[in-house]
């Protein structure tokens, strides 16, 4: 049986902004062990979602197809987290039989918090307000590439780089902000946008929900991601990096 969730670690609060202020009530930078709940195939012909305000990074060269599938489902969630709660979340309940998850057709995956971690996003998700859609920004996504990069070759997990570097100081590389934040997750599998955005919701686990707090939380207003392989069994990881009012060099 595959788990879940198998590790989260590295929870040290690094929400100081560039001008020595905090900003009040930025959560943790995190990452996670991530195994797919949803499959990888992205509808995005749904009449009631404007793809065309939400799709925002499609055009950008820099980013690959599945990190642009991560922005849209990103500004999916956010823009209408009640939709995306009854459309990718609730559907997942069904799957579960005690601890056990298994859509038709595929594995079974042995979870943390059993069907309890999706029913408590999807109730988190109806009470959400919606909030504003994330710019792609290319500096915060040369940062996330850069940990990937690092960590890609080594095989290593966590927020730190082999350098010494943190989430603050790889974005300081390419601009100034003022409230940051960064979620990391890792996959054996090959990765998909959605994926990773909804297992990073439900958080299966985590019991403060750190990630799906760096997520939504509203005054974040430019991201920047990265997908690329990682040297070791989870052979694949993602970095998101979300600021609030962040100034290239």
């Amino acid at each position: 049986m595959k788990k879940l969730n198998t590790l989260f670690a590295f929870l040290a609060i690094l929400c100081l902004t560039s001008c020595n202020t905090k900003d009040d009530n930025t959560p943790s930078p995190t990452d996670s062990i991530y195994n797919p709940l949803q499959p990888t195939v992205i509808d995005n012909t749904s009449s009631t979602w404007n793809i065309s305000k939400l799709d925002v990074a499609r055009s950008v060269d820099y980013f690959t197809t599945e990190e642009k599938d991560m922005i849209l489902e990103l500004n999916k969630v956010r823009t209408n987290p009640k939709q995306y709660a009854e459309e990718y979340i609730k559907p997942l309940i069904k799957y579960f039989s005690g601890a056990m998850f298994q859509r038709p057709g595929e594995i079974p995956i042995v979870s943390y918090e059993g069907v309890k971690a999706v029913e408590e996003c999807y109730a988190e998700l109806l009470k959400t307000a919606p909030m504003g859609i994330l710019m792609p920004e290319k500096g915060l996504s040369l940062a996330a590439k850069d940990h990937v990069r690092d960590q890609g070759e080594k095989g290593f997990t966590g927020h730190g780089g082999s350098d010494g570097s943190t989430p603050k100081t790889r974005m300081q590389r390419y601009g100034t902000m003022m409230g940051y934040g960064e979620n990391i997750a890792y996959s054996p599998t090959t990765p998909s946008g959605r994926n990773f955005v909804v297992d990073l919701l439900v958080d299966d686990g985590v019991k403060n929900r750190s990630h799906r707090t760096v997520m939504l939380k509203s005054s974040y207003t430019q991201v920047g991601v990265s997908i690329g392989k990682h040297n070791s069994n989870y052979k694949h990881m993602c970095v998101m990096d979300f600021a609030k009012d962040f100034k290239a060099n």
